[in-house]
């Protein structure tokens, strides 16, 4: 219900299954707000363009496919900000799909226990994403940290990834 571009203020609480976007806006979670997934697939879905979200704490409950690119976050749409969200039991953190201009900033992913690396996806995965800033973020217990593929005109830096197949500190 809220109009496009709008910032949305979102108290704390929980709210459960998947949600998707498909028009610009700005929820902002106050009180850290927790959105759990359904378990089949991404927790959040951005399928528009200048979509911010910040704030939240995500769970993908330990489910999805990795054929499918579950995340905790997907994004398909240019110029998303994704800030200080606390992301859990998602197969990928944050995948940007084709996501020019997208900004992960001082999120903290965290991998499913308990799966071989085979069986997880990466904290944050690029995927034909120019342009984008991952600054700050703190990722472990994934795959790999970052994992940047066809994506050039990138900005990484103070970023933290620990306890994964590939990674370290990232400068």
């Amino acid at each position: 219900r809220a109009a496009r571009g709008s910032r949305t203020p979102v108290g704390p609480g929980e709210s459960r299954g998947d949600l998707t976007t498909a028009r610009p806006l700005r929820p902002v979670g106050s009180g850290r707000p927790r959105l759990v997934g359904s378990g089949r697939g991404s927790v959040v879905l951005i399928r528009a363009d200048d979509v911010a979200i910040e704030g939240f704490d995500i769970d993908g409950r330990g489910g999805g496919s990795l054929m499918r690119d579950s995340s905790g976050v997907h994004v398909a749409g240019r110029r998303a900000r994704l800030g200080d969200l606390r992301i859990e039991g998602a197969l990928f953190g944050v995948y940007l799909r084709e996501a020019d201009g997208a900004e992960v900033l001082r999120c903290r992913v965290r991998g499913i226990p308990g799966k071989t690396p085979g069986e997880k996806g990466s904290g944050i995965h690029l995927w034909n994403t120019r342009g984008f800033r991952l600054v700050g973020n703190d990722i472990a217990g994934v795959r790999d940290g970052l994992y940047v593929q066809s994506s050039p005109d990138g900005l990484i830096t103070g970023n933290v990834a620990r306890d994964l197949r590939y990674g370290g500190e990232i400068i």
